[in-house]
């Protein structure tokens, strides 16, 4: 069933269902549209890896090859803006000054910055 799986497909579908988790656990209530999306994406990528025809053959729709190979960089941008929510989940404000604070202390310098 899963022969055409690539390892893109795993992760990302195991990104996926990892948020999806968290979102319903610690705050589906506050963006119930967030949770939905992340509980919904997986089938849209399971469906699209199960129509890919595989084995070099060229698949009879264009735009479904397209979408199958290319899914995970569509996902991959809204996953950037996802982020932007995700991080007040456990934690509210700015942890900026933190994390350059560690990437002094870990590098000596700011690694960003060069």
């Amino acid at each position: 069933m899963l022969k055409h799986y690539l390892f893109i497909d795993y992760a990302t579908q195991a990104y996926l269902l990892m948020v999806a988790v968290l979102v319903l656990l610690f705050s589906w209530r506050n963006d119930p549209a967030l949770a939905a999306a992340d509980l919904g994406a997986p089938g849209g990528c399971l469906a699209a890896a199960l129509a890919d025809p595989g084995d070099g053959a060229r698949a009879a729709n264009a735009a479904l090859s397209f979408l199958r190979h290319f899914y995970p960089i569509l996902l991959y941008a809204g996953f950037y803006r996802e982020v932007g929510e995700l991080n007040q989940m456990f934690v509210s404000g700015v942890l900026d000054h933190h994390v350059i604070r560690f990437d002094q202390w870990l590098f000596g310098f700011q690694p960003v910055l060069t």
